[in-house]
């Protein structure tokens, strides 16, 4: 048998397509998300596993974790070796039905952009946006976020540099990024 790469597996394999071929279905789209009950945890109940499909990556709001389609398999699949994970993901993508018959490691590349189609605009404090706060306190976790969250204001442009404003609930990682969460999710 010839030994799978890693990087064919990444670059050819779609996550939403791995995760069809396990069972699940996303519970939404948004914009270029697909967002589904997440299968690493039991207890999820409010759906947080969000894939970006484009970019081969996927993110578990709730775990906290997240990265690209051989990531995945590491957890879905705990205890297994590297090379088994990735001898399950083409064999799941070779038996699925509902997906194209076609070569196993087909999909095409594309091009992550260069620069984001999207800028931050402004940080501030917690507290002077009501739809912020309110979303905030119906989680829970309005006074544990006090001093950790920002309100996040920021613009998206799509291909036609046509721009929508949006604000969330974000805090700064260790690169100097934001992390944010959408009150519209």
């Amino acid at each position: 048998m010839t030994k799978i790469k890693a990087r064919d597996v990444k670059d050819n394999i779609s996550i939403v397509d791995l995760l069809a071929g396990l069972g699940y279905e996303p519970v939404k789209k948004l914009r270029k998300e697909h967002i589904y009950l997440s299968m690493l945890r039991d207890s999820d109940t409010t759906p947080s596993f969000s894939v970006d499909d484009k970019q081969g990556t996927w993110y578990d709001h709730g775990e906290g974790k997240g990265g690209n389609i051989i990531d995945f398999g590491l957890l879905y699949w705990k205890g297994s070796t590297f090379q088994d994970v990735l001898e399950k993901i083409v064999a799941i993508k070779n038996s699925s039905h509902r997906l194209p018959i076609q070569s196993p490691l087909a999909r095409p590349k594309t091009k992550i952009p260069d620069e984001p189609n999207y800028r931050i605009v402004k940080v501030q404090s917690l507290g002077l946006n009501n739809i912020i706060t309110g979303y905030l306190q119906s989680r829970g976790v309005w006074q544990p976020a006090q001093g950790l969250l920002k309100e996040i204001y920021y613009y998206v442009e799509d291909e036609q540099r046509n721009r929508k404003n949006f604000f969330a609930a974000g805090w700064q990682n260790e690169n100097g990024s934001w992390e944010i969460r959408s009150t519209l999710d």
